[in-house]
Order: structure tokens, then C-alpha cells, then sequence
């Protein structure tokens, strides 16, 4: 809490209220604390003046004057207090918008990769298609040789077993002459 002592010090050395205000800010203090103890500041200050002019003629132009300078304070600190908060806004604002700039390239970087995922399954598509391609092309021709092997077989064969059945019958002959 600021004491309105001291701002009536420094109101005593001269200062105007924008550099009290200046002065405060820059110390850490809120625009309505600040705004609050100019108020209490000039009312103590009113006050006071009015005991001291207590039963004196007060002239118009003091009342005229003193109202006209309240009215410029409270610009002054309502000034102070939008550009105080228009500055907050600006900082969520651009903390929104580095969020949005962040995840826009996250997105990016996640679309790519998807891209490239895609690009890989097709290539492995592609070589798994070419495999099974060959293999068939291979079963193929591995099932003309065994058709070709049925043809030669089916022609030596006949033949073959005709030659065993003679060899036995010659084999029995030999057994029974040795016998």
C-alpha cells in the first residue's frame, strides 16, 4: 500500500502526477494502487486546504481549477491503467499466436511424416506385389517342368516296367535253374 504521505512529498518536490505515476509504476506498484493513493493523496490534500481556508472568501477560479486538474489525474491514471492492460492483452495475444505458430508446425512436421509413412507402405506394397509376382512366375514355371517330367515319365515308364517285369522273369528262371 502506497502511503499518501509520500506522495504528497513528492507532489512537494515538484513532481507532476504523470511522474509520480512513472515513479510508482516503475517500482512494481499496481495502477489501482496507484490510482487509490492519489485519490486519498488529494482528498487528504483537500481537506487540508479547506481547514485552511475555513472561514475564508474562496475564490471562484480555485474551484474551477481544482475539479479541471482532478479530471486530468483520472485520465491520466485511466490512460495509464488501458495502456497497462492493452499491454497484457498484446502479451496473451502474442503468447496465442506463438501457440498457434508452434502447433501449425508441429502439424507440418506430422504431416510430412505421415506423407513419408504413406510413401513407405506403398513402396513395401509395391515390393511385396513384386515377390509374390516372381514366386507365382516361379510356381508356373515350376509346374510346366513337373508336367513336362508327368510326359517323359509317362512315356519312359511303360517301358521301364516292362524291363523290370522281364528282369524278374529272368531273375525266376535263374533261381529255379539253380535250385
Amino acid at each position: 500500500m502506497i502511503q499518501t504521505t509520500r506522495i504528497q512529498d513528492m507532489q512537494g518536490q515538484g513532481l507532476t502526477k504523470q511522474q509520480i505515476i512513472e515513479i510508482l509504476q516503475k517500482e512494481g506498484h499496481s495502477s489501482s494502487d496507484i490510482f487509490n493513493a492519489l485519490s486519498r493523496a488529494e482528498i487528504k490534500t483537500a481537506h487540508t486546504q479547506n481547514d485552511a481556508t475555513f472561514g475564508q472568501e474562496v475564490q471562484p477560479q480555485d474551484h474551477v481549477s481544482s475539479p479541471k486538474r482532478q479530471h486530468l489525474a483520472v485520465e491520466e491514471l485511466v490512460e495509464t491503467v488501458i495502456d497497462e492492460k492493452w499491454n497484457e492483452v498484446i502479451a496473451d495475444i502474442n503468447k496465442i499466436i506463438d501457440w498457434k505458430n508452434e502447433t501449425q508446425i508441429t502439424l507440418s512436421k506430422l504431416s510430412q511424416q505421415l506423407n513419408d509413412v504413406q510413401a513407405q507402405v506403398k513402396m513395401l506394397n509395391e515390393s511385396v506385389l513384386g515377390k509374390v509376382a516372381e514366386y507365382d512366375k516361379h510356381i508356373l514355371n515350376v509346374g510346366a517342368e513337373v508336367k513336362a517330367m508327368e510326359k517323359v515319365f509317362s512315356q519312359v515308364l511303360p517301358l521301364f516296367t516292362e524291363n523290370v517285369a522281364k528282369l524278374a522273369a529272368v531273375a525266376q528262371k535263374m533261381d529255379k535253374k539253380l535250385k
